[in-house]
């Protein structure tokens, strides 16, 4: 959001992440013929199909 008010990404601070949030498209996922290893299906938050 800062970037897209004008504030320079070389001038602002680096922040880690404090959150993850895993979301997975399983329309998608068929639609481009991809297939999400079962280990990362585990870990999503959502999956929409």
């Amino acid at each position: 959001m800062k970037v897209l008010k004008g504030e320079a990404p070389a001038k602002m601070s680096f922040l880690p992440l404090s959150k993850i949030d895993v979301r997975l498209n399983k329309a998608t996922e068929q639609a481009i013929g991809f297939t999400i290893p079962e280990p990362v299906v585990q870990k999503a938050h959502k999956i929409v199909s």
